[in-house]
């Protein structure tokens, strides 16, 4: 609740989500639309928007579910409207 004008709530919010945060870097890095670093600040910088903005109020369940979630559609958005035209290939299967 206190994420929206609280810098330090919201960087707490942030520092519990960093394992959602990773994961989605590891998605989009295989992707080539940016370098690994700027996948991860990507991501970090939609992850913040969406804490500082997020409608506790109107969606107050599961909201780092809705979190992980809202980030994952704005990352997939600003990589297919912008530095890609084709979807992300999935990654190659180890062996």
């Amino acid at each position: 609740r206190h994420a929206t004008d609280d810098d330090l709530a919201a960087r707490t919010v942030l520092q519990a989500m960093m394992p959602a945060v990773k994961n989605l870097t590891a998605k989009f890095s295989t992707c080539g639309a940016w370098s690994p670093e700027e996948t991860a600040a990507v991501v970090v910088a939609a992850m913040w928007e969406r804490i500082r903005c997020y409608p506790v109020d109107r969606r107050p369940r599961k909201v780092s579910a809705n979190l992980t979630l809202d980030t994952r559609q704005r990352v997939w958005r600003t990589t297919r409207c912008g530095k890609l035209s084709l979807p992300c290939a999935p990654a190659p299967m180890p062996r």
